[in-house]
């Protein structure tokens, strides 16, 4: 690495082109110069993307003026805006710059608003709609250290008083923050949409007209608009029919005196059985459409 380069890359949809940016909205290649260039191509079900790439003065000058907004990669902004000539202060940069990939943000002093908090979750966040309600949505935000998720959970308990609803919770590599009660959601995700979210917009909006009769259908427009890591776990509307007769049955058990116990966890065992063979039926079924829709495109 001769000089300092910074990118960002974005998620491209089968028979989607590339959306033409707004003149009133600045695209990070119209203020920071650059070129935007192939990321990683489609293979299999992994989607493509497209990278936007700056390097030299170029990168420098966009590291300095991003810097002064960003919280998450604010001293490694700060480090490439400086960049230095001589070849073995880079080597140890480089040095520094990849062990601070561990390291958790410093957002003890940093300060949160809207716009910020849109951007973010624009990049980092995500729309949940849980299998085991009949409405409503969740909003989530998933990172390998918790201080940025605590710096937000302070902004919006400050925000939005009185509401609980928002939680932290720790997993084995990774923390998230979610937002699990539907009419705060709604709220926070529309505050969202005003203060400046772009790529999630759409999603948002679609979210947002959800009611109790569009519940399965938003729930799989939404998941059209992700990644495919889940494709396969995800269930239909069949499924989550079942999951749902599932946890009520479960919540049966555990009230029923011992007697009806026997019975009713019989029941459960046989639902538990049928459901996992119908997920895995749907599955198969959606392998064969994904294959057959990938040897017709070649």
């Amino acid at each position: 690495m001769r000089d300092a380069t910074i990118r960002s890359q974005q998620l491209l949809f089968e028979n989607q082109p590339i959306p033409l940016p707004r003149r009133s909205h600045p695209t990070l290649l119209g203020c920071f110069g650059g070129s935007i260039s192939m990321g990683m191509d489609g293979r299999g079900m992994r989607k493509p993307t497209i990278q936007w790439a700056a390097g030299g003065s170029a990168a420098r000058k966009a590291a300095a003026m991003l810097s002064k907004v960003c919280i998450v990669k604010k001293t490694q902004l700060e480090i490439a805006a400086t960049w230095p000539s001589c070849s073995e202060k880079r080597a140890a940069l480089r040095t520094t710059l990849k062990l601070m990939k561990d390291m958790p943000p410093a957002a003890a002093d940093a300060t949160c608003s809207w716009r910020w908090l849109a951007g973010f979750f624009d990049a980092e966040g995500y729309i949940q709609v849980p299998f085991l309600r009949r409405s409503g949505f969740e909003l989530r935000i998933g990172q390998k250290h918790d201080s940025i998720l605590q710096l937000i959970r302070t902004f919006l308990m400050a925000e939005m008083p009185h509401r609980g609803g928002i939680h932290i919770y720790k997993h084995k590599n990774h923390s998230s923050l979610a937002i699990s009660r539907d009419l705060l959601s709604r709220d926070i995700l529309q505050k969202l949409v005003m203060t400046g979210v772009r790529v999630k917009r759409e999603a948002a909006e679609l979210a947002l007209s959800m009611d109790r009769t569009s519940h399965s259908d938003v729930r799989k427009m939404l998941s059209e608009k992700t990644g495919n890591q889940s494709r396969y776990n995800r269930l239909d509307e069949a499924g989550c029919t079942r999951a749902r007769c599932i946890a009520s049955l479960q919540q049966r058990i555990a009230k029923a005196n011992d007697g009806r116990q026997v019975q009713l966890r019989q029941a459960l065992d046989m639902l538990l059985a049928e459901h996992a063979i119908r997920k895995q039926m749907s599955t198969i079924v959606q392998l064969r459409l994904d294959i057959r829709a990938l040897l017709h495109m070649g």
